[in-house]
């Protein structure tokens, strides 16, 4: 079995940083969700930190107030 076949449809990746203002944290966070995605065919990947609320290469980046009052 591929890694790619491992996954539904309905799964994402999620990757929680406190802090993401030093660029190289940054952009090695975004760096390791955006490698996950293609190893293992995920479409939708988010990066939950204190704060900052953007979208880059894919990599959705939302603050954790806002991930925990998502209705799941």
């Amino acid at each position: 079995m591929r890694n790619s076949q491992r996954f539904s449809l309905s799964e994402e990746l999620i990757q929680v940083s406190y802090d993401v203002s030093d660029p190289e944290t940054f952009g090695r966070e975004v760096r390791a969700l955006k490698k996950a995605m293609c190893e293992f065919g995920i479409k939708r990947a988010r990066l939950i930190t204190w704060d900052v609320e953007k979208s880059v290469d894919g990599v959705e980046i939302i603050p954790l107030w806002r991930f925990l009052l998502e209705d799941y």
